[in-house]
């Protein structure tokens, strides 16, 4: 502190200013950049999942009303399942059979729509329906996804 004080005013006004500057520029880097840079992040991932929302919310109608309990409706199966993924390009890695008699079916990598279109399609011409569901997003717009279907053809 004495060396301080022993400093002519003009260098005492030229270390503040260098303080100050340095403060700012820490203040910068340390905080204000990552808010930035978090905030446009959240922002895209708001936009994509409220764009994955409103596709659910416009299929919710059609999955309700066509869900029926016809005889002549194909048995579901795993092979059923595999089937309706490879025709809309879903990447299913695992499907197990669980304790109470679902099927749960854990999706790799795919894209949203693929992954929707799979679950419309198994719902309409299968007598089952979905008991439980956990999607997760990752980078790039694709997800992951653990699916639970009843194979007890009750609704």
């Amino acid at each position: 502190m004495d060396k301080f004080h022993d400093l002519s005013p003009r260098e005492k006004v030229l270390i503040l200013i260098m303080l100050v500057l340095f403060a700012i520029v820490i203040l910068w880097f340390l905080i204000l950049s990552p808010l930035s840079r978090s905030y446009s992040d959240a922002k895209t991932e708001r936009m994509a999942l409220q764009s994955d929302l409103e596709y659910v919310q416009r299929a919710l109608p059609h999955l309700q009303n066509s869900r029926s309990s016809h005889a002549d409706q194909p048995s579901f199966s795993r092979s059923a399942i595999l089937k309706e993924a490879s025709f809309v390009g879903a990447k299913i890695s695992r499907i197990d059979a669980q304790r109470n008699g679902d099927l749960k079916i854990t999706i790799d990598d795919t894209q949203a729509i693929a992954l929707f279109k799979m679950i419309e399609k198994i719902d309409v011409t299968y007598s089952t329906h979905v008991t439980a569901a956990n999607i997760t997003r990752r980078k790039g717009g694709l997800i992951s996804a653990q699916i639970s279907y009843a194979m007890n053809n009750a609704r």
